[in-house]
């Protein structure tokens, strides 16, 4: 029952506004949804992170490892780091200020810069080596999110981590965004985690518990 009124009024809006308008409405954009597999070069068809780098390439994080696509084939990036260290189930991706590409696994961050990687993992003083979740702020922190909960940022070298705020665990971080005020979101298990202008010091609980769904910042 509540739906329904909503209804009319979202099939009348558009001729409510075409009559202040002097042109007709257009006819809305089509556009062509295409899928890409292992058959276009995949790694694996469980695809988990994307990002975009300067030179126009979509790095593509799967469960087989990396790809770069160059808009029309995927091309799979090696599986082991440059010490030989599998890197085969990647489940996050940033890119930073200086190109390089952090890339979150289940044992451990990774940056790759030129084809050689720099590893960080618990002996680094990551909570956890299964790195959810990655975010590169305005200043060039990047902010990681682990399965086992904790918050961690590395800035200017120097890798900090929380474990817990306001007497709180910090559970699980499945997402971390940023708005246009500079402040981090963190979706945690126990709710989200508001830190403003990125500054680690500030980290307070804007709302908990919270549910599992998602959420999207720009």
């Amino acid at each position: 029952m509540t739906a329904s009124p909503r209804i009319p009024l979202l099939l009348l809006f558009p001729v409510a506004l075409s009559a202040q308008q002097t042109q007709p409405l257009r006819t809305p954009p089509e556009f062509a949804i295409d899928q890409w597999t292992t058959e276009h070069g995949l790694p694996q068809n469980s695809v988990n992170a994307m990002v975009i780098g300067p030179d126009g390439y979509l790095w593509v994080g799967t469960f087989g490892g990396l790809a770069r696509f160059d808009g029309n084939r995927f091309t799979p990036v090696e599986r082991t780091d440059s010490s030989g260290r599998n890197i085969d189930r990647v489940l996050s991706l940033a890119l930073g200020p200086d190109s390089a590409l952090w890339i979150g696994t289940e044992t451990g961050l990774l940056r790759r810069k030129r084809g050689v990687y720099q590893v960080f993992t618990r002996a680094n003083g990551l909570p956890d080596d299964e790195v959810r979740a990655l975010l590169v702020d305005r200043a060039g922190t990047l902010w990681i999110g682990t399965k086992a909960g904790g918050i961690s940022w590395l800035r200017g070298g120097r890798l900090h981590s929380v474990q817990q705020v306001g007497g709180t665990r910090i559970g699980e971080v499945t997402q971390i965004g940023a708005d246009a005020a500079a402040t981090v979101w963190i979706n945690a298990g126990d709710g989200v985690l508001r830190i403003p202008r990125g500054d680690g010091r500030a980290i307070t609980w804007h709302t908990r518990p919270l549910n599992r769904s998602s959420f999207l910042l720009n």
